[in-house]
């Protein structure tokens, strides 16, 4: 039988080669078992990660910008998110929207971080002048000075004459400084909230009442709000220290912003003048 011989043959010769004409070859480089990667389907772009990463900061540090008054990182998230945007578009890569979502964040958080901020700096700043004014008064009765200055005194601390040494104080660093010109601005713009409650850096300066006492250090049983003043002979450094033993900005800026033209928020005013012979 021809037709059977013809099978077996082809039968024997599939054993003898070990191959079966029906399978294609396996390619040279293939590893037995290993898993076998599809090819991304057409049109398909992977994610961006700086406009991803864009995202994520935007949304890290929009609160630092507008809880702290930090509102530069909101700007730098801003750049970072145009940036992503442009590397995102519909030929290379995905996340447009993201990097979108974030440019729009950074913005809200820029302006209202350094809203807030300026409204800080700028009720410090009050806040200085109203004082420096109360105690520069010189024709106003000193009864009339202290009744004002108590406004600023926490009522806990006013029957300790805190408002009369203040004026003492005043009148010390007149002897040393000569006249108030004018206030000047609290703090850095770029500083947040903790510029108002960093104690000033330049080296050497004295407490007026006591020049054996420096500036105090910033701790969170003592915690002042800084302001500063023009004299004739140079600047002095205001200690608003806050009473009690709490005193973050943001409560102190609530406090202010309850209403009151003056809010008894301090428990004492220092003055911190170079040292002498400079």
């Amino acid at each position: 039988m021809p037709g059977v011989a013809r099978f077996l043959g082809t039968t024997l010769s599939v054993v003898e080669h070990g191959n079966h004409p029906s399978l294609p070859p396996e390619p040279e480089d293939h590893v037995p078992g290993a898993p076998q990667h599809r090819a991304p389907p057409p049109g398909w772009r992977p994610m961006s990660g700086l406009a991803l990463t864009s995202f994520i900061l935007a949304l890290i540090l929009g609160f630092f910008a507008v809880f702290l008054g930090l509102w530069w990182l909101a700007v730098l998230t801003g750049v970072l998110g145009i940036w992503g945007m442009r590397r995102a578009d519909p030929t290379r890569f995905r996340g447009r929207g993201f990097a979108i979502t974030a440019i729009v964040l950074s913005v809200i958080g820029a302006i209202l971080g350094y809203s807030m901020t300026s409204l800080f700096q700028s009720e410090i700043q009050r806040i200085t002048t109203d004082i420096c004014r109360t105690l520069d008064a010189d024709g106003v009765e000193e009864d009339k000075r202290v009744h004002r200055l108590n406004d600023w005194i926490h009522e806990r601390v006013v029957e300790e004459g805190v408002a009369e040494q203040v004026l003492a104080r005043w009148r010390k660093v007149e002897e040393r400084m000569g006249a108030y010109v004018e206030p000047l601005e609290p703090f850095s713009i770029f500083a947040g909230y903790f510029g108002a409650l960093t104690p000033p850096s330049d080296a050497g300066l004295v407490d007026v009442d006591d020049p054996t006492k420096g500036v105090p250090a910033f701790s969170a049983g003592k915690v002042a709000m800084w302001g500063r003043a023009k004299f004739e002979k140079g600047t002095v450094y205001i200690g608003l220290f806050i009473y009690g033993e709490g005193g973050s900005s943001l409560d102190v800026q609530s406090r202010l912003e309850a209403g009151h033209e003056r809010a008894r928020l301090f428990s004492d005013i220092r003055f911190y003048v170079p040292p002498t012979g400079r």
